[in-house]
């Protein structure tokens, strides 16, 4: 940790002359010029220039000596976190059966290091480290690994925001089912919305009339959601994404370019996305995403080969604190066969699936889900309830759900996966 702040100080110094104040609304320290810190007016406001010599170098054994003598004006936070799992497996005579703990700890250190004038910088680094132990009918297992979760720059402005590094990158307007989840595998009832980053740089841009628009540029990722072909990691990603008001709602437009590769020949994939949200009386989303792929060795030229698309509607009842009811269809389809390119409906593979969702608010800090889904071409259906209670230190969450196979078939086999979940997060 240390040897990353001399890294991030030495690359980005910070100069001022004795006379000058750096404002620091979001710090909570100040120094009052004689070795001490103090509040002001309920709140830490500013921290005086002679905590700011005059040299980059001078600046970082400052900067040293302060985390070590004085307490820290960075922002220490982070949360620690035990899953309990269980899951059984039924079909006729056939039992199996899981059970799993996990640890999750994930520390990280905020800091806005420059604010001036319009301008503010800051950033975020954070550690996740995890243990799971595993114990099934048949073996038992258990395994350990800690890694980056976030850790970017960022510089902002009313009107413009500039990041770079290990980075979150999701959009869209789908809630539950996602056809834009390109980067992202944000499970909507994970009260801390974990997903994997990317390693990149994204460039935002706010406009008067509410319209926005993204640039990005990302590099030496392996693992990125959604993938449908192996990335070449050494070769630089671009994409960028425009969105704009369109009535009481607003769309939005994004495409993305990589290079990849298929069992050593390499290829062209392009993406493009449309999404749009809407609530005039009810709740409209819907979600929409093509990829192509240029591999002439396969005989594919920039031909579309993945198609996803959701479309969503949902509306909150005046039942006692509020009863929302949302319905998802999902439409999945994959092109795979060449000779048959020439008909939609032989070319293509489609499958469908319907989800009904309904959560209810018991009181601020208790809410109830309920989800059904059912998948018609995968000949499944999924039931599921789940409890939330959130406080500004806890969260507990518990789960149990159930999905059954073949069910629209004449064969009476079928195959029960009962699965029940709980897991509780201290926050720090």
């Amino acid at each position: 940790m240390r040897r990353f702040v001399w890294i991030l100080f030495l690359a980005f110094p910070l100069m001022a002359s004795d006379n000058n104040e750096l404002q620091m609304t979001n710090f909570e320290l100040q120094d009052t010029g004689n070795g001490e810190w103090k509040k002001e007016n309920g709140k830490w406001e500013t921290l005086h220039s002679h905590f700011l010599p005059l040299t980059a170098h001078r600046f970082v054994l400052a900067f040293q000596s302060s985390i070590i003598n004085h307490p820290s004006p960075i922002l220490v936070n982070g949360w620690a976190q035990g899953r309990l799992s269980g899951q059984w497996v039924i079909q006729d005579s056939l039992r199996s059966w899981l059970y799993s703990t996990r640890g999750i700890l994930l520390p990280g250190i905020e800091w806005i290091f420059l604010e001036k004038g319009d301008w503010t910088a800051d950033m975020e680094f954070r550690l996740q480290a995890n243990y799971d132990f595993t114990v099934t009918d048949k073996e038992k297992k258990s395994a350990e690994d800690m890694e980056i979760y976030r850790g970017w720059l960022r510089f902002y402005s009313p009107f413009s925001e500039f990041r770079i590094g290990y980075q979150q990158l999701n959009f869209g307007s789908g809630r539950y089912g996602r056809a834009l989840n390109w980067f992202d595998n944000i499970n909507y009832l994970d009260p801390q919305k974990m997903t994997a980053g990317v390693w990149g740089a994204r460039m935002q841009l706010f406009y008067h009339n509410n319209a926005n628009l993204w640039l990005w540029s990302l590099y030496g990722n392996e693992n990125i959601r959604d993938q449908s072909w192996d990335i070449q990691k050494d070769k630089p990603e671009f994409g960028g994404r425009l969105q704009v008001p369109i009535f009481n709602g607003e769309m939005g437009f994004t495409g993305h370019y990589r290079e990849v590769e298929k069992e050593l020949n390499t290829g062209i994939e392009r993406r493009i996305g449309l999404d749009g949200v809407w609530d005039p009386i009810i709740g409209i989303w819907f979600e929409s995403s093509l990829a192509s792929l240029d591999i002439p060795e396969y005989g594919w030229n920039n031909e579309w080969l993945r198609w996803n698309h959701v479309t969503g509607l949902d509306y909150t009842f005046g039942i006692g604190n509020g009863l929302n009811i949302a319905i998802e269809g999902t439409i999945s389809g994959k092109k795979s066969n060449p000779s048959e390119w020439n008909s939609f409906h032989k070319a293509w593979s489609l499958h469908h699936q319907y989800r009904l969702y309904a959560s209810y608010l018991f009181s601020i800090l208790d809410q109830i889900y309920l989800s059904a889904i059912l998948s018609e071409d995968s000949d499944f259906v999924s039931g599921g309830l789940a409890w939330v209670r959130s406080t500004d230190d806890w969260t507990i969450y518990l789960s149990v759900s159930d999905l059954s196979s073949r069910i629209f078939t004449e064969d009476l086999t079928k195959r029960h996966t009962i699965s029940t979940s709980l897991w509780i997060t201290r926050y720090f």
